[in-house]
């Protein structure tokens, strides 16, 4: 739980100037910080990591909700006053 929380917040650091992909969705991190044992609760909790991990440095999120993410991320980077990159639609 501590290891996936630090190289969350830490994801600028560990770029090393390469294009970084996270995988986050319904992972059991998620399921222990919100006591949510069914991966298919963890919804809420997925997208928001999904989007501090694209503020975080990540540029590829591998998801299983994306439409959800892809608005949760477009939002976290207005609110955040960064430049979205561009989002393709794999759906």
């Amino acid at each position: 739980l501590e290891r996936d929380l630090l190289l969350l917040n830490n994801l600028n650091l560990i770029k090393m100037g390469q294009p970084l992909m996270v995988s986050i969705s319904n992972k059991s991190f998620i399921g222990k910080l919100l006591k949510k044992e069914n991966p298919s609760d963890r919804l809420f909790g997925s997208i928001a990591a999904e989007a501090i991990a694209v503020i975080n440095g990540a540029d590829i999120i591998r998801t299983h909700n994306v439409r959800e993410t892809k608005d949760a991320v477009l939002l976290a980077h207005k609110l955040a006053q960064k430049k979205p990159r561009k989002a393709y639609n794999t759906s």
